[in-house]
């Protein structure tokens, strides 16, 4: 399997910037700058996030931080073994309170922010591409792609961002697996102090996403009758 979780799943500890070695820029969205690098041998990818520091305004029953949201998502993922069973990446942990003089090539869009980035450490998966109703969707695949947010959901994970676009597929695997990505609008529950309002926002997502992956088949069947 072409998946880095194959020779790891232990995360790292103890991360200087001299073990960091970036490798190329993947992407940069709106809040994040996210980099193909290698720390101590093993590729992986690291999401460095603007942190923009206390939102008075936010609603208090939900979180609101991007990286509180997906640092704290992956590890409850990680505890379920939704890691191993690759419904998401392997995480390989957390950098906290960067300089990004330390990376100054690389991190210059942060050397301004009031607040320190923080990194998120996950799997770089080769050979993968966005699900999508016209090129990739099979019975299959919306069939994980609907039990990964089953699994995702047992964790007490509402993802908050369900779009197959959040979705990737393995091209080199006909086995029709479907892995979730982008957790940083995630809600981590806990199942003791669970609210009944908690429980309704965890299955109307259900309910949609279970709508989506039957629209999606239908958009592909349609097209390719």
């Amino acid at each position: 399997m072409p998946m880095e979780s194959q020779q790891s799943t232990t995360e790292f500890i103890d991360i200087k910037p001299s073990t960091i070695i970036f490798k190329e820029k993947l992407s940069s969205p709106k809040h994040s700058e996210i980099f193909l690098v290698s720390i101590r041998g093993r590729t992986c990818v690291v999401k460095v996030r603007h942190d923009t520091g206390p939102n008075p305004w936010a609603n208090p029953d939900r979180e609101h931080n991007i990286f509180v949201c997906e640092s704290r998502a992956y590890r409850r993922l990680k505890a379920h073994g939704l890691c191993d069973r690759s419904i998401v990446p392997q995480f390989y942990g957390i950098i906290e309170k960067i300089d990004p003089r330390d990376y100054y090539s690389h991190l210059k869009k942060f050397l301004n922010d009031e607040y320190s980035p923080n990194a998120i450490l996950l799997e770089y998966i080769r050979n993968m591409e966005r699900l999508d109703a016209l090129s990739n969707v099979t019975k299959k695949r919306i069939e994980n792609f609907i039990t990964g947010i089953r699994e995702i959901h047992k964790a007490m994970i509402e993802h908050s961002d369900i779009y197959p676009k959040n979705t990737i597929i393995l091209r080199d695997h006909l086995d029709g697996r479907v892995i979730w990505l982008d957790f940083d609008q995630a809600q981590t529950f806990d199942q003791e102090t669970l609210t009944e309002e908690q429980k309704e926002w965890i299955e109307f997502e259900e309910h949609c996403v279970i709508e989506m992956g039957s629209d999606m088949v239908s958009y592909n069947a349609y097209f390719y009758l």
